[in-house]
């Protein structure tokens, strides 16, 4: 059973423009690495499922490239506000 998410990353993609948002959970980290031509990276500290790997690479969902750049990290409980 996967962990529930804990934060959001708000992403652009540098190509078309689209803006999304995803939600990952606490032992996820999202990265950006690279100097030259920069990615966005999850490393998952928990495996899913057998079919998908440890470590992907964000890509836009409308054109699929990669040129992703990292808007905003936000603590899901800042986003919802206080907890009674």
């Amino acid at each position: 059973m996967a962990n529930k998410p804990v934060f959001e990353v708000a992403f652009k993609c540098n190509n078309c423009g689209h803006t999304w948002a995803n939600k990952f959970e606490a032992n996820d980290r999202v990265k950006t690495e690279g100097i030259i031509y920069p990615k966005v990276v999850v490393y998952m500290k928990e495996r899913h499922s057998l079919d998908t790997g440890d470590i992907y690479t964000i890509v836009c969902p409308i054109c699929n490239a990669d040129d992703i750049q990292v808007l905003s990290r936000i603590p899901l409980k800042d986003k919802l506000g206080p907890q009674k």
